[in-house]
């Protein structure tokens, strides 16, 4: 949905799913991530750890700088029921 706008800034997506990777690579701006990490038990810790695994990517791969507002997308529960939720964050401390 959001490649839809063709963003110029990079869509680090994460997932646990390897054909999910390999089918993100076909969108504009998406940097796929997999994560290889075991799920943590509560899924809100699974959406954390995500989201931390997304934020490290980003900056090692310098697609963050200090005081950039990076935009999270994730998906609250089922996926078929399309609960999206938005976050923002402001990089002050980087």
């Amino acid at each position: 949905l959001v490649t839809r706008y063709r963003p110029r800034t990079p869509i680090v997506a994460v997932t646990g799913n390897p054909q999910t990777v390999r089918q993100a690579h076909l969108y504009h701006s998406v940097f796929p991530v997999l994560c290889k990490d075991a799920v943590p038990e509560a899924w809100a810790e699974n959406v954390d750890h995500r989201v931390n695994l997304a934020m490290n990517v980003g900056k090692a791969g310098g697609f963050f700088k200090k005081e950039d507002v990076v935009i999270i997308v994730k998906c609250y529960g089922d996926v078929q029921y399309n609960k999206d939720g938005e976050e923002f964050i402001e990089l002050v401390d980087w």
